[in-house]
């Protein structure tokens, strides 16, 4: 699926291919079968031609879908309002309810919410270099400095 040839839409269409196999997957070795969607949000990072692209992945449970569209899209804003972060490990706040889950990626930045954080991570991490949105040796360098434990077993898993 092609949806334009323009800085950061092709990378999403890669990740929306990727997203296929990769989050059933890491549903399974999470292993909660109280976890069943999120929520996916790609912004893109080329001002000329910016956008911004939200979906439900899986089912999440309906009294928790208002939740991860809010929280998807605010790790992702905050993401984008710090530029020398490459996660939203680097601001997260519990305290003000900013958590882990958006990472930023050659040409957009990618968010999830509905897994426990350091999963959201794991999956964005998994999608960015399996879309070769980012080079994997990034990803690792995100997933190390934040103690990701998930990225590696769910690579190895797709």
């Amino acid at each position: 699926m092609v949806l334009l040839n323009e800085p950061g839409l092709s990378d999403l269409d890669d990740i929306l291919d990727e997203v296929e196999h990769v989050f059933p997957r890491a549903l399974q070795l999470i292993g909660d079968s109280a976890r069943t969607g999120a929520v996916l949000t790609v912004v893109g990072l080329d001002s000329a031609s910016p956008f911004e692209f939200r979906t439900m992945i899986g089912t999440p449970a309906p009294k928790k879908r208002q939740r991860y569209w809010e929280l998807s899209l605010e790790k992702a804003k905050r993401l984008l309002m710090h530029p020398d972060h490459n996660s939203s490990f680097e601001s997260r706040n519990e305290a003000e309810h900013k958590y882990g889950g958006a990472i930023r990626a050659r040409t957009c930045i990618v968010s999830l919410s509905g897994l426990p954080e350091k999963w959201d991570e794991a999956v964005v991490l998994v999608l960015a270099s399996e879309a070769f949105a980012m080079n994997e040796k990034d990803a690792e360098l995100i997933a190390k400095a934040n103690d990701n434990p998930h990225f590696e077993e769910l690579l190895d898993e797709v």
